[in-house]
């Protein structure tokens, strides 16, 4: 995947144009994207873009969920269980242990459409980092795609790590190899 083009999902009025755009990967941000006020009315959008959120060619579809231990997350979850489609990726904030992707597959496992979906876990806080191979050797099924590592300061500024922590794994590398980078 060549590039992340993260999109509000309460602007679902832009999603063609971002899906023009030429983006490896247009990613609906429930998440940190949108104001608190309005992530129902984001989730409500989601399902008049449910048959667009898989199988877009030249570009995938993900969505990010708020973190699974909020009630943000808990409602992002059970409106992806809505959907007709799962999206091409789901993108897991604020990952912090293997017991994380473990639940969110666990939850993607019983869709109704069986889709294999991807998921990016998010190492955003010092848990999450601290525990990077632990999350690294789940392998929950093959779905983690790859995991991008950063963290908030003290400054309440994001600072991303100096080499890309963007690494890939397949079933066959799961549970002791290294992993490849990913393009």
């Amino acid at each position: 995947m060549k590039s992340l083009l993260f999109l509000p999902a309460d602007k679902a009025h832009l999603f063609s144009k971002a899906i023009a755009s030429g983006a490896g990967c247009v990613v609906l941000d429930l998440e940190d994207g949108v104001a608190e006020t309005q992530k129902p009315a984001a989730r409500d959008l989601l399902r008049g873009l449910q048959d667009q959120i898989r199988e877009q060619e030249g570009c995938e579809i993900g969505i990010r969920i708020s973190s699974l231990g909020t009630p943000d997350g808990l409602q992002d979850m059970l409106r992806l269980q809505e959907l007709t489609h799962l999206p091409d990726w789901v993108f897991l904030p604020k990952c912090e242990s293997p017991r994380d992707l473990e639940q969110l597959d666990h939850l993607l496992q019983a869709h109704p459409s069986k889709e294999m979906t991807r998921i990016c876990a998010l190492l955003e806080t010092p848990a999450g980092l601290s525990n990077a191979e632990a999350i690294a050797s789940t392998c929950t099924a093959a779905r983690l795609g790859f995991w991008l590592c950063g963290l908030y300061g003290g400054d309440g500024r994001y600072h991303g790590v100096e080499q890309p922590c963007l690494a890939t794994w397949t079933a066959a590398e799961c549970g002791g190899s290294e992993p490849s980078l990913g393009d």
